[in-house]
């Protein structure tokens, strides 16, 4: 049996695989024919006897790994099709049954449904770094606009735009002579400080 997960590329890329009696292995064989079967049709493949049927007459694999009975289900959630559970027994026919594709097919539902909430997760979080990385530099505003784009997979672009503006050009009085009687930390406080106060003003008004 295996656990095979959809790549980047479309691809199934087999993340764990184990023998009967849960024993983790190597030289488990995955029959690419049925794998791909289920993942382009989104649907859960039951065969009694893999080598005599016509769905899969013609596969490679099946003929070349000698399978015999087998079930594999897709772990699918709405338009998303993750990847796929796969079983099958090299040496006994009707080894499963329509009781154990029903299972396995409750079971690769919920992992499905698992698998999306993590991905909202991640999700969540990247757009949280974003968006707190975006907001030191830009309005509230102007990174929620960048953000919609990007959610809607938009390129953000150098687009130009006619506007009435405002520039604001401040100094902080006698800075020079600080500079040279105070430590460089203490110049780094004053200005951070400085930047802090004067951010919160130009953002409250749209800047």
């Amino acid at each position: 049996g295996a656990l095979l997960m959809v790549d980047e590329k479309g691809g199934l890329v087999t993340k764990v695989k184990k023998s009967k009696g849960g024993q983790e292995v190597e030289d488990v064989v995955i029959s690419p024919t049925i794998a791909k079967k289920v993942v382009e049709g989104r649907v859960s493949v039951l065969t009694t006897d893999a080598s005599f049927d016509p769905r899969f007459q013609g596969g490679e694999s099946v003929a070349a790994y000698h399978i015999r009975a087998a079930l594999c289900v897709p772990l699918w959630d709405g338009e998303q099709i993750w990847g796929v559970i796969y079983l099958d027994n090299l040496a006994q026919a009707y080894a499963f049954t329509e009781e154990d594709l029903d299972f396995m097919a409750a079971v690769a539902n919920q992992i499905a449904v698992g698998i999306r909430q993590d991905v909202f997760r991640m999700q969540i979080q990247e757009d949280a770094v974003v968006r707190a990385n975006l907001l030191r530099f830009h309005s509230p505003d102007v990174v929620e606009d960048m953000l919609k784009k990007l959610q809607k997979q938009e390129q953000l672009t150098l687009d130009m735009h006619d506007l009435e503006l405002t520039v604001l050009f401040s100094d902080i009085k006698g800075f020079t002579a600080l500079s040279e009687a105070l430590e460089p930390k203490e110049i780094a406080r004053i200005l951070n400080h400085y930047f802090d106060l004067m951010t919160q003003i130009i953002f409250k008004h749209g800047g």
